[in-house]
């Protein structure tokens, strides 16, 4: 979520430097695109890269275990 909250922060101060306001997409945009990045094994894969370096710097191992329905 802290990476989605950073990059909607600098898409609004780009826009904001060229005078302008983001781009808004419609509902249906929206839906497909959480439909195709939002699911719970996407976040995972998404953040392989941070939680190699965490691996790295903290000698700990991240697994995938999916959440149980329910209990989010």
């Amino acid at each position: 979520m802290e990476k989605c909250c950073r990059v909607q922060i600098i898409a609004d101060q780009a826009a904001a430097a060229r005078g302008q306001r983001p781009r808004v997409i419609d509902p249906e945009t929206a839906a497909l695109t959480q439909k195709v990045l939002g699911s719970e094994r996407a976040g995972w894969f998404q953040g392989t890269v941070e939680f190699q370096l965490l691996e790295h710097e903290e000698g700990k191992r991240f697994e995938y275990i999916p959440a149980i329905k329910g209990r989010l």
